[in-house]
């Protein structure tokens, strides 16, 4: 579910978490900080009561609640809504990951790429199933770090270090892996 957060706070989570020496976070204007940013946090359906402005903190113990949609079911959505558009194309910051990792290549050979030794992984229209997605999301999520942008594509067809054209939201992790916070440009 989708759920309303304070703007101070999430605002200062959207910065602790982009205070990392990261290309991709590089990547994002300086003027998209400044924007009026929509903030809202993704949680599982049925997380019962939690201070939505906590974003440290884990939602709930597993083994004490059933859980219809998980927030990845609920992120996946938001992204296969999204991508419809041609233009439009995800990017996620595989922070654990080596270029010369022999998994890569094999498990995510249509979407990562390299830059300046760090990997990211890019999906579009053109590449998009909700596998990959659900495998990337998985992947590049460590609990403590996870960041996707999402954004429209420079003239060169990937996202690089060169800029975006817009960037139309940004999710970084929220309630100890369990959730997502969401800031989207208005």
């Amino acid at each position: 579910m989708f759920a309303n957060v304070e703007t101070d706070k999430a605002r200062a989570w959207l910065d602790y978490n982009l205070d990392i020496d990261r290309n991709i976070v590089n990547s994002i204007p300086k003027s998209y900080t400044d924007l009026s940013l929509n903030y809202y946090a993704i949680v599982p359906d049925g997380a019962g009561d939690f201070s939505v402005n906590d974003f440290k903190t884990g939602l709930y113990n597993p083994m004490e609640l059933s859980i219809e949609k998980n927030s990845t079911d609920i992120l996946l959505e938001k992204i296969s809504d999204y991508l419809q558009d041609e233009g439009n194309c995800l990017v996620f910051d595989d922070y654990m990951a080596d270029p010369n990792d022999d998994d890569l290549s094999e498990r995510f050979s249509v979407s990562w790429r390299e830059f300046f030794g760090q990997v990211y992984h890019v999906v579009d229209a053109n590449n998009y199933t909700e596998r990959l997605v659900r495998e990337l999301i998985c992947a590049t999520n460590l609990g403590w770090y996870f960041l996707m942008l999402c954004g429209r594509k420079n003239n060169d067809g990937l996202v690089n270090g060169n800029g975006w054209s817009a960037l139309d939201f940004i999710v970084v992790p929220a309630y100890d892996g369990e959730g997502f916070l969401v800031c989207e440009s208005i």
